[in-house]
């Protein structure tokens, strides 16, 4: 996504300062409440990280200021997001373990109609009847709410398949809906249709459509499988729909994104054609994230990745894991129908937790091949 610096503040600088009063304020004043854990959806360990690193809230992206500023009409609710971004964003980067997995995202599904050469979709090995399927509806239902029930903030449907193949995507969505802080759909925009954009925008906070190019040429050779004119026509079509008298008030975010495999492709070109069409276009650079196990190691590598601190993907069948780079699930703790919910499988990740602080990643595969790795707070 766009870096934090490209991102801009929408409002005034007083505005952000006034808010920030207040919500400092009344987070002091409700702290010695019976029911403040409860209210503000953080258990009493992670307020004690929050007073003790984050209380200032300089660590708060123009991004973050946004959307706290939007979100909700009252303090209350801005302090419930305030400290989802806390356990999402903050905890992560200083690498501390929310004790509630702040990010849970789920594949509905793992088949693809595409074959991009920049993704896992094109190792023959992994779209065998071994990793391929569909969610099943009622445990999809499942994992919503236990999700809801631990107050997890920020909830995904997509991975390492295309979500819109899912037959019941539509009732994924609905019953989805409300649930989250952040709700959000990743997708090829392949298969858009008009009932399906009205549920897309009835449901979700953001939208990604995965789009390499603004060239048809370009584009099918990067997305192979696609149609350029069909992903054309239906990203204009939602973004009509998204216009109209119905969504236009709803706050929905609308992103592009790329990946820049070809040195052909001109980001500059691809944000001006495409941000005609969304809030947001940008061609990010590739990683090292195809053909994982095939990649040379590095023994040298001792940065930490934040994924084992931030993120919680549940596959299809319910194999768990905090890596889609992972894509086989090297690294999964089991499958959450026997590891016991979510909560469990969310501690039996402290293994790799530590083997990533102790600069011992690189005796962890695929972790020892990865380009994914991220900076921690100074």
């Amino acid at each position: 996504m766009p870096g934090v610096s490209e991102i801009k503040s929408k409002y005034l600088q007083k505005t952000w300062q006034e808010l920030k009063v207040a919500l400092k304020k009344q987070i002091e004043l409700s702290s010695t409440s019976s029911d403040f854990n409860q209210k503000y959806r953080i258990t009493k360990r992670d307020f004690e990280l929050f007073n003790k690193y984050a209380k200032e809230l300089t660590w708060l992206s123009n991004q973050e200021t946004n959307s706290i500023i939007e979100h909700g009409k009252t303090i209350d609710e801005k302090i419930v997001f305030l400290f989802h971004r806390f356990k999402f964003t903050y905890l992560p980067k200083i690498r501390i373990a929310p004790t509630v997995p702040a990010y849970v995202l789920v594949e509905p599904t793992s088949v693809c109609n595409m074959r991009c050469p920049m993704c896992f979709q094109t190792d023959k090995t992994f779209t065998t009847n071994e990793f391929m399927g569909k969610m099943n509806y009622n445990f999809y239902t499942s994992i919503v709410d236990e999700c809801f029930a631990n107050g997890i903030g920020a909830f995904t449907l997509a991975s390492r398949g295309e979500p819109t193949l899912h037959p019941q995507l539509i009732e994924m969505l609905d019953y989805a809906r409300g649930k989250f802080l952040e709700l959000k759909l990743n997708t090829n925009a392949s298969r858009l249709s008009a009932k399906l954009s009205k549920s897309i925008l009835s449901s979700v906070n953001h939208v990604v459509f995965s789009i390499d190019s603004h060239l048809k040429k370009e584009y099918e050779s990067i997305r192979i499988g696609g149609d350029y004119n069909i992903v054309l026509k239906n990203v204009q079509e939602f973004w009509k729909i998204r216009n109209s008298p119905e969504f236009r008030d709803r706050k929905i975010r609308v992103s592009i994104s790329g990946v820049k495999v070809l040195s052909s492709q001109n980001p500059k070109a691809f944000k001006s054609f495409w941000e005609r069409y969304c809030d947001d276009a940008y061609l990010n650079p590739a990683e090292e994230r195809w053909n994982t196990y095939l990649n040379t190691s590095h023994p040298d590598l001792k940065q930490s990745c934040i994924y084992p601190w931030e993120r919680l993907y549940i596959w299809h069948d319910g194999v768990v894991n905090t890596c889609d780079v992972d894509y086989k699930s090297k690294l999964s703790p089991g499958n959450i129908k026997d590891i016991g919910g979510i909560m469990k499988a969310w501690k039996n990740l402290e293994w790799l937790r530590k083997k990533h602080l102790a600069t011992e990643r690189s005796m962890v595969t695929p972790c020892d091949r990865c380009g994914v790795s991220h900076p921690t707070y100074s």
